[in-house]
């Protein structure tokens, strides 16, 4: 597969796709870095000079304490799981407020939401892009005005990564008995979504990109 790094990476995404889509969804596994390509992504459009929204579908979640006192069911290789309500579950966002926003700004409208851990966020109607980051975006209603990123990474190196991240708030037992129950979630509701996909990213150890799917040549020549 094709290497990529992430500001040549940036550059294809912008250059390839601003003014064909509207929006821009990224989606994968855990420590990915899909909030961090989404950022740099809005940071490229708007050193342009132009604007751009971003949004995260972790601001639409149901409130953690209500989740975690609720119980799904899902399989994963055969075996019958129960568990809390995960980033990975759909009953775990709402849905229709993304999509009540997302048909606001297809109408050229601004708008205003909250999220969890900041001030009233703009939207802006006129943005050249909206970029939506979150394991949850494949939930969303597909358009041919939006184009769909995946960004998947090894689960040892997500491990890792979770465990460098959250070591601050969590024990490393939390941290590893999370990621295995979410992993299973987002082998059985997420990962059947993935080919859906327009392009499709593996996020490597040493922070570069490669190529798994690029079906409208945003990265790939000819």
């Amino acid at each position: 597969m094709e290497k990529i790094r992430l500001e040549n990476l940036v550059e294809k995404i912008v250059e390839n796709s601003c003014g064909k889509y509207k929006f821009i969804t990224i989606s994968g596994n855990g420590a990915a870095g899909k909030t961090f390509l989404s950022k740099a992504i809005v940071k490229e459009i708007e050193s342009n000079g132009e604007n751009g929204n971003f949004f995260s579908m972790d601001d639409f979640m149901v409130d953690m304490q209500l989740r975690n006192m609720s119980v799904t069911e899902w399989e994963c290789n055969g075996e019958l799981f129960k568990g809390r309500y995960t980033s990975c579950i759909r009953g775990s966002y709402f849905l229709r407020s993304v999509e009540s926003i997302m048909h606001t700004l297809r109408l050229g409208m601004d708008c205003y939401m909250k999220p969890e851990k900041e001030d009233m966020k703009l939207l802006k109607g006129n943005a050249k892009v909206t970029v939506i980051e979150g394991i949850a975006s494949v939930f969303l209603e597909n358009n041919k005005d939006i184009l769909k990123v995946f960004v998947e990474c090894d689960m040892d190196v997500e491990l890792d990564r979770r465990l460098q991240r959250d070591k601050i708030i969590y024990t490393a037992e939390k941290i590893r008995n999370d990621f295995e129950e979410r992993n299973s979630q987002f082998i059985f509701n997420i990962m059947p979504h993935k080919e859906e996909h327009d392009l499709i990213l593996k996020s490597n150890s040493d922070f570069t990109y490669s190529i798994e799917k690029d079906i409208k040549k945003i990265c790939l020549e000819g």
